[in-house]
């Protein structure tokens, strides 16, 4: 909850004085964005990292061992991701959604932490916790479990 209303204040912080904020869609030459994606629930508990470099995405999975990678083969080591100006569009409806989605309820808690980066200046980093379960149904918006199932289904391929 506090991660939650520290993400909040940041937006309207930011909206209200001007700041930066993060948008994957204005990405620039030279800037990184890092994706920090956890999420834990009932019957589940996995990290995912994703490095966003203009139209491109790496994934990994820093938190899984050899031998866990060995029993389940749907999580690549690591991959490389062509992504479209539309889905850098919807990343960023996203992270609207993350920065004023305040409800609770579910049993599934995802945490998310975003860093961009510039070769020629300071780095700006959000955080947020959903516990909504309902980033999945955001009108055109596209999620991280969702890049990374096309990067699955890419490589299966």
């Amino acid at each position: 909850m506090f991660k939650l209303t520290l993400g909040i204040l940041l937006a309207i912080t930011c909206s209200a004085f001007g700041k930066d904020q993060i948008s994957f869609s204005s990405l620039k030459e030279g800037e990184t964005i890092r994706v920090t994606f956890s999420s834990t629930g009932c019957f589940h508990r996995m990290t995912r990292a994703f490095e966003f470099h203009g139209t491109s995405v790496t994934i990994s999975s820093p938190d899984h061992s050899a031998a866990k990678l060995k029993t389940d083969p749907q999580t690549p080591k690591i991959g490389t991701l062509e992504i479209s100006k539309d889905d850098l569009n919807k990343l960023d409806r996203l992270l609207r959604f993350y920065r004023e989605n305040s409800q609770e309820g579910c049993t599934t808690e995802d945490h998310i932490r975003i860093e961009r980066t510039r070769a020629d200046g300071p780095s700006l980093t959000e955080e947020y916790t959903d516990a909504s379960c309902q980033a999945e149904h955001v009108k055109d918006a596209l999620t991280f479990p969702q890049l990374q199932a096309r990067l699955v289904n890419q490589t299966a391929h």
